[in-house]
């Protein structure tokens, strides 16, 4: 199975934008393919609930599987942005609760470290209260009633950093190096976590693209073709 996540800063989004692209995965690799909603932050609903939210979306999609005679043994996590620290924190810490064994994960933009200035800035594209507002949300925590080193620690916590080891499972990471909303440099210093702890990783750079990774057409789909060989690699 491959499982994409959707974007939308924890609050928002929505599974149908990533239907195209689960579609020619489908088409292109011997496997199957699935987008899925979950519950937004809120202040009754955190990044605990969400990550649960996965567990029962993959516990459906084995059951579907199961009425059309087919077996899921493995999982491959992908997703845009705040998906993508879903699918990454996920990966990293899930897989005693998985009903699947995870073995591989791809981060579209994601955001592998949320203490960094630059995300919180770049997170902040309204004000500091939105994003204190947010994280609050996503954390459980009333973050704008910490201090800065209790802030830390709790976003550390929920930062999938936190968790690079060498038991991580095989990363994809693709970035846009002008993204203002995660910057590049959060990306970089993150593969470099991989590398130290020995991940098997691949890191795509795209030199003209933001956030959306929608100014390097043909570097994209050179970038599809390296998720793709990443499913066959490590799905079969």
């Amino acid at each position: 199975v491959v499982l994409f996540i959707h974007g939308g800063g924890w609050v928002s989004g929505d599974k149908s934008g990533f239907r195209k692209r689960a579609l020619a995965v489908t088409r292109k690799v011997n496997c199957i393919s699935a987008t899925m909603n979950y519950r937004f932050a809120s202040e009754k609903v955190h990044c605990e609930d969400i990550l649960k939210d996965i567990t029962v979306a993959l516990n459906k999609i084995i059951s579907m599987a199961e009425t059309r005679g087919i077996k899921c043994e493995k999982v491959m996590l992908a997703g845009n942005s705040a998906g993508a620290h879903l699918s990454l924190l996920y990966a990293y810490t899930q897989q005693k609760n998985c009903p699947l064994e995870i073995c591989a994960v791809t981060s579209y933009c994601g955001p592998p470290d949320l203490r960094t200035e630059s995300f919180i800035n770049g997170l902040a594209g309204t004000t500091v209260e939105h994003t204190d507002q947010i994280l609050s949300y996503l954390t459980g925590k009333n973050l704008s009633a910490l201090s800065q080193s209790e802030r830390n620690k709790v976003l550390y916590k929920y930062s999938p950093v936190k968790y690079v080891s060498s038991k991580c499972v095989p990363t994809l990471v693709v970035h846009g190096t002008l993204d203002h909303l995660v910057h590049v440099e959060d990306a970089r210093t993150f593969v470099e976590k991989l590398k130290a702890n020995r991940v098997t990783y691949k890191y795509y750079e795209l030199p003209d693209s933001g956030h959306s990774l929608a100014s390097d057409d043909y570097l994209l789909g050179k970038s599809d073709q390296v998720f793709v060989d990443f499913v066959n690699m490590y799905i079969k």
